[in-house]
C-alpha cells in the first residue's frame, strides 16, 4: 500500500519526468509546447528517455516498459532512442499506443518486445527531406539522406527476417520488397 506522499511522488515522475521508477514504466509521447504546437520526436525526448533508460538500467534482471505514443520526429533523435533501446541491459517491451508511424515505426523494432494496442496503426514510409544552403551543403546532406535511407531498410530487414512472410527470403529480397512498397524501386542508389 503507497501512502499520499508516495502516490504523489509516482504522479510527479510520471507527468513531469516521464517514468515511473516503482513499475518501471517509462512514457514516450508528444509533448504541446502552446495551444497551437505540439512537438513529436526530438533532442529533449530523446534525452529524457536516455536519461530514465540509464537509472533504470542498473536493475538488469527487471524488465523496462516504454509506452509509445508519438506519430514520428526527428531522425537522429528518434535513432537515438533506438540505440539506447537496443543497447539496454535490461529486457525492453515497447508498448505502441495510437500509431507508431514514421521514425516511431523504427523505435519499436529496438525492443525484445513489441506490442501494439488493437486499435494502434503502424506505418512506414520515407521521411521528409528539406534542403537548402551552399551547394555543398546540399549535395552532402542528400548523400547523407542515402545513408540514412539504408539504415532505415536495413533496420526493416531484420524485423522482417523473423516474420513468418519473410522466412525464406533472403536481405536482398526483404529489401527489394521494401523498395517497392516504399515508392522507391526506380531510385537510383
Amino acid at each position: 500500500m503507497t501512502t499520499p506522499t508516495q502516490r504523489s511522488e509516482i504522479l510527479t515522475n510520471s507527468h513531469g519526468f516521464n517514468v515511473n521508477p516503482v513499475t518501471r514504466d517509462l512514457f514516450l509521447h508528444w509533448y504541446v509546447i502552446d495551444a497551437l504546437e505540439y512537438v513529436i520526436i526530438d533532442h529533449p525526448m530523446s534525452n529524457n528517455l536516455i536519461k530514465n533508460m540509464s537509472m533504470l538500467g542498473g536493475d538488469r534482471d527487471a524488465p523496462i516498459l516504454i509506452h509509445q505514443c508519438t506519430c514520428g520526429g526527428e531522425w537522429p533523435y528518434g535513432l537515438a532512442i533506438y540505440d539506447r533501446i537496443k543497447c539496454s541491459p535490461c529486457q525492453v517491451t515497447v508498448l505502441a499506443h495510437a500509431e507508431a508511424r514514421s521514425m516511431s515505426s523504427i523505435m519499436p523494432l529496438a525492443a525484445d518486445y513489441r506490442v501494439m494496442m488493437p486499435n494502434a496503426v503502424y506505418m512506414i514510409h520515407h521521411g521528409t527531406v528539406e534542403l537548402g544552403g551552399e551547394v555543398s551543403t546540399v549535395l552532402a546532406e542528400a548523400e547523407q539522406t542515402k545513408v540514412e535511407t539504408e539504415i532505415m531498410l536495413d533496420i526493416y530487414i531484420q524485423a522482417c527476417r523473423g516474420g513468418e512472410k519473410f522466412i525464406r527470403w533472403s536481405a536482398a529480397k526483404i529489401r527489394n520488397w521494401l523498395r517497392i512498397k516504399l515508392g522507391v524501386e526506380s531510385a537510383n542508389w
